[in-house]
């Protein structure tokens, strides 16, 4: 099976604090790009999420973008088409594979 993220983008979507940031991750990000989508409490740092949804994910017409490919934390990194990860988000958003 052939999964596309652009066409897809679940596992951009969960509850607040769904995609935490660690200090590696912010090592890798510019100073705007953190003021822009990482939320801080306390010791604790995550993405920001908007409508239900990672605030840097761009959703247009079926085609799904991170804004922050690049600069994107490592939890999001390890997320890859088809793996453990991707076909958890499929189901929990109810995806249909083909």
């Amino acid at each position: 099976m052939q999964y596309d993220c652009q066409t897809c983008g679940a596992c951009c979507y969960g509850p607040e604090d769904y995609v935490t940031v660690v200090s590696t991750d912010r090592l890798r990000m510019r100073t705007q790009t953190q003021a822009r989508y990482v939320e801080q409490r306390g010791d604790r740092a995550w993405l920001k999420m908007l409508h239900g949804h990672c605030a840097a994910l761009r959703a247009r017409q079926g085609h799904f973008s991170c804004r922050m490919y690049g600069e994107r934390p490592n939890v999001c990194r390890v997320v890859t088409e088809g793996s453990r990860e991707c076909l958890d988000a499929r189901r929990r958003r109810g995806v249909v594979d083909g």
